[in-house]
């Protein structure tokens, strides 16, 4: 599963029949072109009577402007074209990242947003200025060179002989210009990651005097990505120069070759024009394309490097409360096996001093690390087995990575909580002490108090009905008043309650819990 997945595809959807559109205007612009220079001809030779000239240029007026129009509907339709694919790639991207255990999810700001930014508008500019212009400018060119073959035919094959030559020197650069943009996105998004990294860590880098140490490295970032940049437009230079050469070497052809009279050489000159502009709009979308395919590599294996191994078998959880078995259960290799239980139901306390591996071990029951050896059984289902969908219904970890959203309380306790449970609801937020559910939360909770944060987060994952919660947050268990209320809403919903502590258990706090686990 892992090596196999694949950026979502641009034809997928209703983007096949905005495609089709495209091909089909791409034909109609063709025709249209190629008969616009025909008329142009028969006009310049003198063809029309003087009684039909008026006609004529009538006619030739109306195709213009159809082909106006024409155009615009080209571009709309490119554009419409691209956003829809951005936002299936970008929805794709956060899906596979966010859906990564712990162990595999992106560790770097800078780097995520890069690739949900940056590459995802490189994605974007293919669909929008690449693949259109190669249906509609691909059928023009392709037009333009059977109306030379069949009107010019001692000239027209030594001209596509130099086109021909001239395509495979574009093939010779695409290899290159592809290593260089698959460089030029690293050295992009290490820079990216290192920005992200220092505003994040801002106050730790001034209370160490680094800050001019790390806008020395913020320099030499750029450099690395500048000298990439420079690579880069200097293939992309050759490729644009392609067009301009292939356009010298047919004047100078034209210029050996017998034509006869000036109209036959003028008419083929505007034939010649029409098609140098089409093949270098050609070579633009070619570009795109390069960016796009470096994009759509660097994308690809982001998401392959988050997936997780595929399991034997498939299985769910149902909305009850969840016993817990530990068989054998190495944290880290070498460390001690745990062989440890509990009901359903249980109210359990996980006692340990700091860096014992309390934290590591509710991350491995809701599957997001994993352990050195043995095995973790939920409800009678092996964890490996049970499908995400299940896990997250059935199994709410609140721990210090848990935030909060912007908007206000009430908005934080729904969020994710499509179906609620009212009477529940009312019931949490009465025991909780949540009362003024209108409140403003800024960013992240930071206008909150610490309390109120835990509180916030513990009543938005009750508010699921998990059948076991983990409660692995800093100060909670010292919170008498907050561990009431927890036990208190355990007994009423009978779900399966863990909470970590530091603290020494004495037999008085051990009479609180029905299990009690100790490494």
């Amino acid at each position: 599963m892992s090596s196999t997945i694949t950026l979502v595809a641009l034809q997928a959807g209703k983007r096949r029949r905005l495609i089709t559109y495209l091909v089909a205007l791409g034909l109609v612009l063709t025709a249209l072109n190629v008969g616009g220079v025909l008329l142009i001809q028969h006009l310049w030779q003198g063809h029309d009577a003087s009684e039909n000239l008026p006609l004529s240029i009538a006619l030739f007026v109306v195709l213009v402007a159809v082909m106006g129009s024409l155009y615009y509907a080209e571009a709309v339709l490119a554009e419409k074209l691209g956003l829809d694919y951005v936002k299936a790639v970008r929805q794709q991207l956060y899906a596979t990242l966010m859906s990564a255990p712990q162990q595999q999810s992106p560790q770097r700001v800078g780097v995520a947003m890069t690739r949900l930014i940056t590459d995802a508008n490189n994605i974007k500019n293919w669909a929008s200025l690449g693949a259109p212009v190669f249906i509609t400018h691909g059928l023009s060119l392709v037009g333009y060179c059977i109306l030379i073959l069949v009107q010019w035919p001692h000239v027209g094959w030594l001209l596509l002989a130099l086109m021909a030559f001239a395509l495979m020197a574009t093939a010779l650069l695409t290899a290159p210009m592809m290593r260089t943009a698959l460089t030029l996105r690293r050295d992009r998004g290490r820079l990216s990651g290192h920005i992200g990294e220092m505003i994040i860590a801002n106050l730790s880098v001034q209370q160490a005097g680094r800050v001019n140490r790390e806008a020395k490295r913020l320099g030499r970032h750029s450099d690395l990505l500048a000298d990439s940049a420079v690579n880069y437009a200097r293939l992309r230079s050759l490729l644009a120069v392609n067009p301009m050469l292939l356009q010298q070497l047919a004047l100078l052809v034209l210029a050996v070759s017998a034509l006869g009279d000036g109209d036959h050489q003028a008419m083929l000159l505007l034939v010649l024009g029409l098609m140098f502009v089409s093949l270098t709009r050609i070579m633009q979308a070619w570009e795109h394309g390069v960016t796009y395919y470096a994009a759509k590599q660097r994308l690809e294996f982001a998401m392959r490097k988050v997936q997780p191994i595929p399991a034997e078998k498939s299985t769910k959880l149902t909305n009850q409360p969840l016993s817990i078995k530990l068989r054998d259960l190495a944290l880290i290799p070498d460390s001690p096996l745990l062989k440890l239980s509990a009901a359903a139901g249980d109210r359990i306390i996980l006692s340990g001093l700091q860096c014992s591996g309390k934290s590591l071990l509710t991350l491995m029951l809701c599957r997001q690390a994993l352990p050195a050896s043995g095995r973790i059984v939920l409800g009678g289902r092996r964890l490996e087995w049970l499908t995400a969908a299940s896990l997250h219904r059935a199994v709410q970890l609140v721990n210090d990575d848990a935030q909060l959203m912007r908007g206000s309380i009430e908005s934080n306790l729904l969020y994710g909580n499509r179906h609620i449970d009212t009477a529940w609801f009312e019931r949490i937020c009465q025991v909780l002490e949540l009362e003024d559910l209108n409140q403003t939360v800024t960013e992240l909770g930071s206008n909150l108090s610490s309390g109120l944060t835990q509180r916030i987060l513990i009543a938005r994952a009750l508010l699921k009905k998990p059948g076991l919660l983990m409660v692995d947050r800093a100060g909670v268990d010292r919170d008498n008043p907050l561990q009431q209320a927890m036990l208190t809403l355990q007994k009423e919903g009978g779900f399966t309650y863990l909470l970590t502590t530091r603290r020494k258990l004495n037999s008085k706090l051990k009479a609180q819990w029905d299990t009690v686990w100790e490494i």
